[in-house]
């Protein structure tokens, strides 16, 4: 009995629950809320509708849905993102309003009410299929011509893109990651590192070097936006390199040496003029050059030093100097825009290098070593500038030689005697190299040594008590440096 009255009580409760379903009059419709009437809509009745993104919907006859009954349609509820608008009667024609970009699902909820004003609603999903739009940018309007100088360096333009779009909003918020191509660059050989772009954000910075001497223009130069899918847009902007002029430069002989009251003519003393004009456009090969010497030493000269711009020829004749001189004259190149370099150089005025009269030295033969009186070399030279002292020859290999600077140091063996002698050399310094030697006898003067007895041994002396023997040098141990005859006394 309970179980019969059980399944009665849910077949009341099921008719009950269709007969609410069915029967809601319009006003019960329209004061739910949407999810209420998204629980009691209809499914089924109108399929999905279909599109991609940024294209209409078909517009649909809502009419044609009603089995051949005749109903009157409205919407009861707009989708999140769309707007749905119901054409008047007889066809009730819904079109569908959707925001440029977007794509998703949404649902759209229809009243359909019949004639007995009876009224039921129906969920309808519009979906949109995603399309990868194309990306976009705008060059910032400051900078469509891009202008700088010849030898600038590194530039770098902050905020040089705007508005860079990976092709919508959607997509840039799902991180839809752009690349950039700059191309068609005329001069790309003029360049150290090529013009490029670095995105932050929604903006790129333009960074680029142009090679040191190097001026141009370039009306177009294209930057291209990649996407993931393949599609891009290209700008271009206009790149002004400005020519600057260049400071002249030359090459010059840094120390030059001139003699005492003697015209020193250097015909190839400054070399490689150039005005600036490194580059090959030549814009200041019409420039003049000028030439000035500053700190000249006039007390030096019977001339002073000149320089011709035009050869690079170095003039000047020094005074009869008995003295070594040196002047520091700065060299200054200028050009027609009042650009200039300066270069430094000395002159050296001195005589050639004399070395004479170095003093012979004598000793008398020793049992040691011998040290002869040293020589200060310095003091038996004239002339010469910078001067390096050497020995390069001698006559025997008795004799031992030491340089410390410009003195002369040598040292004989014990016991020796002879004669040898030392040739000593000076050699000046950059850039003449010029050389003057003299040579210097050593004499070590024979002395005469007492013989000496060095004993008995091997062969002592034997002789008997109360006997007189005849004593020879042949008994005796006797040497004798000379080698002289020697005679034996007894006392």
């Amino acid at each position: 009995m309970f179980k019969k009255f059980n399944s009665l009580f849910c077949l009341v409760m099921i008719l009950l629950l269709f007969s609410n379903l069915y029967s809601f009059s319009k006003e019960d419709y329209m004061r739910m809320s949407r999810s209420e009437l998204l629980k009691v809509s209809k499914r089924g009745i109108i399929p999905k509708q279909v599109t991609d993104e940024d294209v209409s919907f078909t517009p649909l006859d809502l009419d044609t849905l009603g089995g051949g009954n005749s109903f009157a349609w409205q919407v009861l509820s707009n989708g999140e993102h769309l707007t749905v608008n119901v054409g008047p009667a007889p066809s009730y024609k819904a079109t569908v309003a959707v925001p440029n970009n977007w794509y998703g699902e949404d649902v759209v909820i229809f009243l359909s009410t019949d004639s007995l004003n009876q009224s039921a609603t129906h969920a309808v999903i519009y979906k949109v299929n995603p399309v990868n739009d194309q990306p976009s940018f705008d060059i910032n309007s400051s900078y469509l011509e891009v202008e700088v100088d010849e030898d600038e360096g590194f530039v770098e333009i902050p905020n040089f893109l705007e508005n860079i779009s990976a092709g919508d909003s959607f997509e840039d918020t799902l991180g839809e990651s752009v690349s950039f191509v700059i191309n068609d660059i005329e001069e790309s050989t003029y360049f150290d590192q090529l013009p490029t772009i670095t995105r932050s954000g929604t903006s790129g910075t333009l960074s680029f070097k142009v090679k040191d001497d190097f001026f141009f223009t370039d009306d177009s130069i294209f930057v291209k936006i990649v996407d993931e899918g393949g599609l891009d847009s290209t700008k271009a902007f206009k790149l002004v390199v400005n020519p600057v002029n260049d400071a002249p430069d030359v090459t010059i002989i840094p120390v030059v040496v001139g003699e005492p009251d003697t015209q020193k003519n250097i015909s190839d003393f400054a070399i490689d003029f150039d005005k600036g004009d490194k580059n090959t456009a030549n814009l200041e090969s019409g420039q003049t050059l000028d030439i000035t010497l500053e700190g000249i030493d006039n007390s030096l000269y019977i001339t002073t030093p000149t320089v011709d711009v035009s050869s690079g020829e170095l003039q000047f004749k020094a005074k009869d100097l008995t003295d070594l001189a040196t002047d520091d004259i700065t060299l200054k190149l200028e050009d027609s825009e009042a650009d200039s370099v300066v270069k430094n150089f000395k002159i050296i005025i001195a005589a050639d290098p004399v070395l004479s009269n170095l003093p012979d030295r004598t000793e008398n033969e020793t049992d040691s070593e011998i040290t002869f009186e040293s020589t200060d070399l310095s003091s038996y030279l004239t002339g010469g500038h910078d001067n390096t002292f050497t020995y390069y020859q001698k006559s025997g290999s008795s004799l031992s030689v030491t340089l410390n600077g410009s003195i002369a140091t040598v040292v004989a063996p014990a016991n020796w005697s002879g004669v040898e002698y030392v040739k000593f050399e000076v050699t000046t310094g950059d850039p003449d190299f010029k050389k003057s030697s003299d040579v210097v006898l050593y004499t070590v003067l024979p002395t005469n040594d007492a013989p000496v007895i060095t004993g008995q041994d091997p062969n002592p002396i034997v002789m008997d008590e109360d006997t007189s023997r005849d004593i020879v040098l042949g008994d005796l141990i006797v040497t004798d440096l000379e080698n002289d005859p020697l005679t034996l006394t007894v006392v």
